[in-house]
């Protein structure tokens, strides 16, 4: 950058505003303002004077080091930094199992709890003497795979949606919604980066989860692409390099809604906002299957996944219980649909399992989402959060 283009830079960003100083900082690693930081610093400093530095409080004062994971610090870190710390508290007690004789996958939620000294008292075996923790597994999710019949059945599907005039009405959609569907979200709820910068974080890191647990899914259950076992498909987009089940767009899609929901409090199944996010979600997982990329059971157990991993994050960043769920391609394949009218608990496919259950909230996600619930308070939803 010469001297001409960095002053442009500066004058351009300062027209825009103060907020738009903090972009200035790009200009770090340009020599010329390299050199001029180092002749600036020459003739500013005395070698022999004390640390101008003021007097700091708390973490920060002299001789005392910050609090060990003291989450009042992620305010401090970058936003990628965030994600990064969020997504793996979200992964970390999520347990993937394949079961071959079900011929399909199982999410569970892993806890461990002190033991009291009765309970240590009642354990039997060599090692109860040692014992002090008990680990407990809590169904989240089951997706089972679908057989090659059922398979065949929705492919049919797949090829009249080529057929209909349906692939070129939803061309545009489809293309328009190949990356995360930021603007279709933000078009319902007023999220923006400068208002809600928190709550995309949160949602980021909460759809990057996501599609680590749908991937994992994904590679146990191999479901082939509509195209790799027919040539009338021909879709309209590049065949992504990964199975079928369940539709990624389809998840991410639900989670999102139902998570944007319980950030904004509203009820889950009613109102109109509700409405509008599922029938948006089902419209986005139409659209991978009349561009060609999934068969209409996918978006049904994605929206069976998507639902489940965002009541898991409601839960661990607030205390909201899970209620597990499961998909399995009913007996008649060829009927089956994604419509967002139909009650999940009760949508053919779908499934309950068990009753809902109570998770311990993680006092870092706890903390991410309170940042979002500061925003969305100031824009009027739900009640205002506790300091």
């Amino acid at each position: 950058m010469t001297a001409m283009t960095a002053m442009t830079a500066m004058t351009a960003m300062t027209r825009q505003g103060g907020g738009s100083l903090s972009g200035l900082t790009a200009m770090y690693g340009d020599p010329l303002v390299t050199d001029a930081l180092i002749t600036s610093r020459a003739r500013n400093t005395d070698a022999g004077e004390p640390d101008v530095m003021p007097a700091r409080r708390s973490a920060l004062a002299a001789g005392r080091m910050p609090g060990l994971d003291d989450n009042r610090h992620l305010g401090w870190w970058q936003p990628e930094v965030r994600n990064f710390i969020a997504t793996l508290e979200l992964t970390r007690d999520l347990v993937v199992e394949v079961n071959a004789s079900r011929r399909g996958v199982a999410l569970w939620h892993r806890s461990t709890a002190l033991l009291d000294s009765a309970a240590l008292m009642a354990l039997q075996g060599t090692h109860a003497a040692h014992a002090t923790h008990a680990t407990q597994y809590q169904p989240l999710a089951t997706i089972e795979q679908p057989d090659r019949a059922a398979v065949d059945a929705q492919l049919v599907k797949v090829v009249e949606h080529a057929d209909s005039e349906l692939r070129r009405a939803r061309a545009n959609e489809a293309l328009a919604q190949v990356l995360p569907q930021v603007p279709f979200w933000s078009s319902v709820v007023p999220l923006s980066p400068w208002r809600t910068p928190a709550t995309y974080e949160f949602i980021g890191a909460a759809l990057s989860f996501g599609n680590q647990v749908c991937h994992r899914v994904k590679h146990a259950l191999a479901v082939p692409r509509p195209a790799e076992l027919s040539s009338a498909v021909q879709p309209i987009l590049q065949t992504p390099g990964w199975a079928a089940l369940p539709s990624g767009h389809a998840t991410e899609a639900f989670l999102f809604a139902q998570l944007m929901l319980g950030l904004l409090e509203q009820e889950p199944q009613g109102g109109a906002l509700s409405v509008t996010l599922r029938r948006q979600a089902c419209s986005i997982a139409d659209n991978r299957v009349y561009a060609g990329l999934h068969y209409p059971m996918d978006g049904v157990a994605g929206r069976v996944l998507g639902h489940v991993l965002a009541d898991y994050v409601l839960a661990l960043s607030g205390g909201e219980k899970v209620q597990a769920r499961g998909f399995a391609v009913p007996p008649d394949p060829a009927t089956l649909e994604l419509n967002w009218s139909d009650d999940l608990d009760t949508a053919p496919g779908c499934s309950l399992i068990g009753q809902p259950i109570a998770l311990q909230p993680n006092p870092i996600l706890q903390a991410l989402r309170l940042r979002s619930r500061h925003e969305l308070s100031g824009l009027g939803f739900g009640a205002a959060p506790q300091p």
